[in-house]
């Protein structure tokens, strides 16, 4: 304050019972707090509108990936979501399957789809896959090569209240592999293991979680004794041999036996639920297992081709050579992908050369699907 200034009161108001000298100086008016008014008026409106969204959209879950933070088990968004699991026989995601005795079973990917997987199973899987459906008790889900982020086991069979098995389904003779490949095999079996429990199934990662997991190694080529000979010494180190059940080794006669009790021991019909597995870390790990919608839509026709589009794609002119020019995003590479596919339906092979490096695998995936009615131009 300058030297000298002195404040005045203002004068009284009419009417007003105070005394001058007693009045109050007058305040600068502050330009910053008028304008905070209407900014919190618009985060609330803002906040009530978001809130009145959610409450009105149905379905509506917490993506998978958050199960990659480690949050309690009380407060993980992945417990509290909905599972996304297949409903209806004839849904893209899953079938199922009803037997003798009219117990239903999910299966995902659908059997009839085995055939247009990106990676078809092979004979060894196939038959691992009808010896498990023949074999395992009502209530267990099974799921055919599921993704995992690349991980892709052969076969993943889960119970909400049993527990959960891997296994990988080998093609060849492993009872003369070498050793480098048996090692890479059982550290393969224990990586799968490790993964599932603390990374898609986080509510496992304890001690006692660990013990509903089983991994196992099958091969329907190697005889029984000749294989637990050749992987003993790598089995002994890596401590599988103190708990085989849950590393489980499955030769050529195992199979025969068709008894569960030496192939998958959790799911002995006369064993008891756990007490560990529930009914939230199969709705942790389900979210991983389903197919992808974008696996599914790979499967489906490819309805998005307008009347010039499927001309160029079904018709083959007299030279058999043409010439397609367009602008970027006009759908050349889509033509290409559907005289793929359509000529693959037709039993033909197909060579696409191209120098784009990211083209080959969405026209591999377009080359699975058959070309579909055309929409409107």
């Amino acid at each position: 304050m300058a030297k000298g200034t002195r404040l005045r009161a203002p004068p009284a108001r009419a009417g007003s019972a105070r005394s001058p000298d007693l009045a109050s100086p007058a305040l600068p008016r502050c330009p910053e707090k008028e304008l905070q008014r209407p900014i919190w008026v618009i985060v609330i409106l803002l906040f009530v509108s978001c809130a009145y969204i959610a409450s009105c959209t149905p379905g509506l879950r917490v993506s998978p990936g958050l199960q990659r933070r480690s949050l309690p088990a009380d407060e993980s968004p992945v417990g509290r979501a909905a599972p996304r699991t297949p409903q209806s026989a004839g849904d893209a995601h899953g079938s199922h399957l009803v037997d003798e005795e009219h117990n239903v079973r999910v299966v995902s990917p659908p059997l009839s789809q085995l055939d247009k997987l990106t990676e078809s199973p092979s004979a060894a899987e196939r038959a691992f896959l009808s010896f498990m459906l023949d074999n395992l008790p009502a209530g267990w889900e099974i799921y055919i090569k599921p993704h995992l982020n690349g991980l892709q086991p052969s076969l993943v069979v889960l119970h909400p209240t049993v527990g959960i098995g891997v296994f990988e389904v080998l093609d060849e003779d492993m009872a003369f592999a070498l050793q480098r490949e048996i090692d890479r095999l059982l550290l393969r079996a224990k990586f799968l293991k490790e993964e599932i429990t603390h990374i898609y199934c986080p509510r496992c990662a304890s001690r006692t979680g660990v013990m509903v997991l089983t991994s196992g190694l099958v091969c329907p080529e190697s005889d029984d004794h000749a294989l637990r000979h050749a992987f003993y010494e790598s089995r002994r180190r890596r401590g599988m041999l103190a708990s085989p059940e849950l590393y489980p080794l499955i030769g050529r006669q195992t199979i025969e036996k068709a008894d569960m009790r030496y192939v998958f021991s959790a799911a002995n019909p006369t064993r008891s639920p756990s007490p560990v597995m529930t009914e939230r870390m199969a709705a942790d790990l389900r979210n991983w297992l389903v197919e992808p919608d974008v696996s599914v839509r790979q499967r489906r026709p490819l309805p998005f081709l307008n009347l010039q589009q499927r001309s160029l794609a079904t018709q083959r002119t007299e030279t058999g050579y043409r010439k397609i020019r367009g602008p970027a995003g006009s759908g050349k590479s889509l033509v290409i992908a559907a005289r793929a596919a359509q000529l693959a339906s037709e039993g033909k092979d197909v060579l696409v050369v191209t120098f784009n490096i990211t083209r080959p695998r969405p026209v591999k995936w377009c080359t699975r699907q058959t070309v579909g009615p055309p929409s409107p131009a």
